[in-house]
């Protein structure tokens, strides 16, 4: 029998079966409600295992997967310029979508999603997104409290290698989603507006191609203003220089440990040579249950929370240093240090725990297509700020319930 058909709760159809769903397979695997019961993959080989491992149906064409009523909700995990066709196809056949962030690359194609997901009634949650990890929502929380007074300042600064990973043409195109902005603004953009509160006024910033050969922008600097009195001030860089996961004890942005060595996803891709940067990519995708065991047992499990580099934030009563396993509260009495509880095995498990409660209508998380819209605004901004050296006004935003700032 298969690790997933003994299983009850949301029967999950996933179209996409490429790095993005190879990133939330073992929190998918590991969640008790959730059974991977359909697939959808342009890739033959990828269909076949996906039938011999999970002992689910796999289709060439996703408006058949769709028509399968035994479908209780949809994955989808495609390139971004796909993310409307896929979204909005899942949701007029009635299915709740979890969708790969960015939720689409353009405002007027995020739009879409949210009337349709408005039209026919069904939830679309954006993630995984890093604001759905367990310290953010541990700082969100203590926030909330309004024990410290309002967030007056959001810091972030987060430095990887991101551009210099094994990337497929398009993910090196801006107009198609391409770059840190697209790709990792999303979650940046996303902690900060949780944080602050939700409804940013203006963004400001400066984008940069630093590299030719990458095409699209491989690191960003802004500010966002926001109502009640907040701002976030957030850089990222995708450079392959300085490597903020020293900060956290050298623990990936996947909860992994890890061998920090600036530079080396740079050496290495200066040693491919025509299409072996896309083929590389290619092997990250799906490619068996077997060969996913072989592959994590050649490392340790991931013993932490997955994280977005340290947060700091400001209020009027304290500081708050955010890790990926603790917060450390500053305030006029000394210091304490509030414990986040570890993954467990499932690093994913709190976007899967609000797929489930979505399907079961309990309860929808914030990270749904109208909050999401408001985050992919902020990317629209952070790119015409830098070209137009001007501020941009922020109008899709999303209000976080019971925050401080937002109590007039």
């Amino acid at each position: 029998m298969s690790e997933s058909r003994n299983r009850a709760g949301v029967r999950l159809g996933i179209i996409g079966l490429g790095r993005g769903f190879m990133l939330t397979l073992p929190s998918l695997l590991a969640h008790p409600d959730i059974t991977l019961f359909a697939a959808c993959s342009s890739r033959s080989d990828a269909r076949k295992r996906f039938e011999d491992d999970f002992g689910g149906i796999a289709y060439a064409d996703y408006d058949a997967m769709l028509g399968n009523a035994d479908v209780d909700a949809v994955y989808v995990a495609t390139p971004h310029e796909l993310h409307m066709e896929h979204t909005v196809a899942a949701l007029e056949a009635g299915k709740c979508v979890l969708l790969e962030k960015p939720m689409a690359i353009s405002l007027a194609q995020a739009t879409v999603i949210v009337d349709a997901s408005k039209t026919y009634g069904k939830t679309v949650i954006v993630g995984p997104s890093h604001s759905f990890d367990p310290a953010v929502g541990e700082a969100l929380q203590l926030i909330k409290t309004g024990d410290f007074g309002k967030v007056k300042i959001v810091q972030s600064a987060y430095h990887t290698n991101f551009m210099y990973r094994p990337r497929r043409p398009e993910e090196l195109d801006t107009k198609r989603g391409g770059g840190v902005i697209f790709s990792q603004g999303a979650h940046q953009f996303d902690i900060a507006r949780m944080l602050a509160g939700g409804v940013g006024t203006s963004l400001v910033g400066q984008a940069g191609v630093w590299d030719a050969s990458r095409h699209s922008e491989t690191a960003y600097t802004g500010l966002i203003h926001f109502a009640g009195g907040a701002v976030a001030n957030l850089t990222y860089s995708g450079n392959d220089f300085y490597d903020s996961d020293i900060e956290l004890g050298s623990v990936s942005e996947l909860g992994f440990p890890k061998n920090i060595d600036p530079g080396a996803s740079r050496r290495m891709l200066s040693r491919l040579a025509g299409n072996d940067e896309a083929n590389l990519k290619k092997i990250r995708s799906y490619q068996g249950l077997e060969v996913f065991r072989q592959s994590r047992a050649q490392t340790k499990n991931a013993e932490q929370n997955e994280h977005f580099g340290v947060w700091r934030v400001s209020l009027e009563r304290a500081d708050l240093m955010v890790f990926h396993d603790r917060i450390e509260v500053y305030h006029e009495n000394g210091k304490y240090i509030h414990s986040v509880e570890g993954p467990a095995g499932a690093t994913r498990r709190t976007v899967c725990d609000a797929l489930v409660a979505a399907v079961n209508k309990d309860r929808t998380p914030l990270q749904t297509a109208e909050w999401a819209i408001g985050t992919l605004e902020c990317c629209e901004a952070m790119i015409a700020s830098s070209t137009d050296q001007q501020p941009v006004p922020l109008t899709l935003q999303t209000p976080v319930d019971g925050h401080p700032n937002l109590r007039f």
